[in-house]
């Protein structure tokens, strides 16, 4: 037998271990090489693709992760797999095996595992890398779909990166190996297991920091976003792994400390196990738990944004086309042949906004003076618009009195409180005004003078617009257009029948947005997806590995009078525990971290996003556990005789 066949039949061997190793390390490989096709087309490098440079970058940083990813994930995989085989390479070496050929067999096996992978995945990026480019041609909003070119610095790029890594990785490997004698080889699976042992101290700890990370995250503003981002991150990273190290383990001590919980059934047998398997597990639940959260934050967040994305720009653009003039008001006739354009295309208009204001300075209490930014408005005319706004409320001002208008809804900071004094100025001249209050929603676009809104009593703004020079006057319009998403044909017809007018459209916006929403959806999907097989095929192998250990321990079982029946649900709770315990601490970080969002955006839509993805998640991971709990229960029982 040669060393291929032996590398070979050992991988076949053991391949329900190897099975979702292998499946990760393909989907992996795949997800690179259509993300590097797309960066080494022709049409991105030459920028004949709008949208093509922003979203190739996006893809080099996406590439970075995978890769880096993919080492730390092949690395514990391999060794992982080398500790539960020290006894086969003891015998090896019994039988004659010299550290060099055990060495050799090791890069074969690492090799022909690797090979296999990177093969499969370029077939199937190779079979799958048009309907990518489709898919992102339509994300892009790109006339003519990417064509489909033979990608070879990307076949080449995934090849020899992903080779190199697999070397890397039985680089480190054969040391680990060439350190240990045969005879700890030999012996290395009969040597007992400590005792699981916890800290109170470094249970503590992970209790504190836990629950640190998440009163920050309850208490996050859109003030304090920035400034606690990292340190939630790093309390609740800290308190994840000596909540799997520490607190789990204090925790089932005590539980098995009481006789009212441990004597019944087969609780007893069930929490000493799941003491030894969570203490031996405790870094692949540490990492399956921040993937989990990592997963459902990161596709929750982005769900987030993609829906709240008309939203905002409604938010942001009060009308759909609109423009400003300073010192005279734009002709009745460009009005109406703006009305005209619009007809002409098939679209009719839901409401105008004709605005006459006074531009200025304001100064607020506690906030730098807004220069130049603000703008004076009458009541009458901030309410004839406010009625035509969803989300707008008319407002009553007595002379003497103002409201203070913030022009975007969404994150909005209080600049101005009842009661509070302010002055506004135009030139030479000051106004004192008396703050009711703030309302947070424009009526016309916040451009230059008109970002900020001070609204007056109208007989107080009729006096002050009468003694404003010509150069403070300002003249803001408006139009509305129904079913405003798919008049792209009006507004071009607009701007080309008055091409000295400056426009401002919502649909420009609009595009942008929803073409970046989509496309970070998108690219994160396939990311998503890699962090969650990894994260599944962490717990799956991990499973196998102690499958010997194992079936020794179910035949005492049976020994001692343990019913085929009662090592079943003793098998199913150990493996639902190993597979639902991450899921649910990740769910709690996600919690945690949607509330956090929600404290910055609409609350509504970030419950209704997050349950939609953590219900995803569930399935999915509830679909890999009865997976592995059949494949997992048929070996067991093949290699065993025991019936689970």
């Amino acid at each position: 037998m040669t060393f291929r066949q032996l590398a070979s039949r050992n991988i076949w061997g053991n391949r329900h271990a190897y099975g979702s190793f292998f499946l990760s390390s393909v989907f992996a490989v795949t997800v690179f090489f259509v993300y590097a096709a797309f960066i080494f087309h022709p049409l991105i490098l030459q920028g004949d693709v709008a949208g093509g440079a922003g979203t190739r970058l996006a893809l080099i940083g996406c590439e970075y992760i995978i890769i880096v990813f993919s080492f730390f994930f092949i690395q514990y995989a391999s060794s992982s797999f080398l500790k539960t085989r020290q006894k086969e390479f003891g015998m090896l070496c019994l039988f004659g095996f010299t550290r060099r050929q055990l060495r050799k067999l090791i890069v074969y096996e690492n090799l022909l595992l690797g090979a296999a992978a990177i093969l499969c995945g370029l077939a199937i990026g190779l079979l799958f890398s048009k309907l990518f480019f489709m898919v992102l041609s339509r994300l892009m909003d790109v006339a003519n779909p990417i064509p489909f070119y033979w990608p070879w610095r990307a076949i080449a790029l995934t090849a020899a990166g992903y080779l190199l890594l697999f070397l890397v990785i039985a680089a480190f490997s054969l040391r680990r190996v060439g350190r240990m004698e045969v005879a700890e080889l030999l012996l290395a699976s009969r040597k007992p297991k400590r005792a699981p042992a916890a800290s109170p101290w470094l249970a503590a700890l992970s209790a504190v920091c836990l629950g640190g990370g998440y009163a920050m995250a309850y208490t996050m503003s859109a003030g304090n976003l920035i400034f606690r981002i990292l340190p939630i991150i790093g309390l609740v990273t800290v308190g994840t792994y000596f909540l799997f190290t520490q607190l789990s383990v204090a925790l089932l001590k005590r539980l098995q400390r009481n006789r009212g919980i441990s004597h019944r059934g087969t609780n007893l047998v069930v929490l000493s196990q799941l003491a030894y398997r969570i203490k031996d597990n405790a870094r692949v639940l540490f990492l399956a738990s921040i993937m989990c959260a990592v997963v459902v934050t990161s596709a929750g967040t982005l769900t987030v944004f993609m829906n709240a994305t008309e939203d905002n720009v409604v938010g942001h653009n009060p009308q759909t086309l609109s423009f400003q003039q300073r010192g005279k008001p734009a002709k009745a006739a460009d009005l109406n042949r703006i009305e005209e354009a619009v007809r002409a295309e098939g679209f009719s208009l839901a409401f105008k906004a004709d605005v006459t204001g006074i531009a200025g300075s304001l100064k607020l209490p506690g906030v730098r003076e807004l220069d130049d930014t603000a703008m004076l408005v009458s009541e009458s005319a901030y309410n004839a618009l406010a009625g035509h706004i969803q989300g707008l409320r008319p407002v009553k001002v007595e002379p003497g009195h103002a409201w203070f208008v913030y022009p975007y809804r969404d994150a909005a900071p209080a600049l101005a409180t009842a009661g509070a004094e302010a002055a506004f100025r135009t030139g030479e001249r000051v106004l004192p005004l008396s703050m009711d209050g703030q309302r947070n929603g424009g009526i016309v676009q916040a451009i230059g003078p008109a970002t900020y809104l001070v609204v007056l009593n109208d007989a107080q703004f009729a006096a002050q617009y009468k003694e404003a020079a010509g150069g403070s006057r300002v003249y803001a319009y408006g139009f509305e257009i129904r079913h405003w998403q798919k008049a792209e044909q009006a507004i071009e017809r607009v701007r080309a029948s008055l091409p000295d007018l400056k426009f401002a459209s919502r649909l420009d916006e609009y595009k942008l947005t929803r073409q970046f929403s989509s496309l970070a959806l998108f690219i994160a999907m396939f990311v998503s997806a890699l962090f969650f097989l990894a994260s599944g095929s962490l717990l799956f192998f991990k499973l196998f590995t102690e499958l010997r250990e194992e079936q020794t321990q179910f035949r005492s079982l049976m020994r001692i009078g343990i019913s085929p029946k009662e090592l079943g649900r003793i098998l199913t709770a150990q493996i639902a525990i190993l597979f639902f315990i991450p899921c649910a601490v990740g769910a709690l970080h996600a919690a945690f971290a949607m509330i956090a969002l929600g404290n910055v955006l609409d609350p509504a839509r970030i419950l209704s996003s997050a349950s939609m993805v953590m219900g995803i998640y569930l399935a999915l991971q509830t679909a890999y556990f009865l997976i592995a709990r059949r494949s997992y229960a048929r070996t067991v029982a093949r290699d065993s005789g025991i019936r689970v």
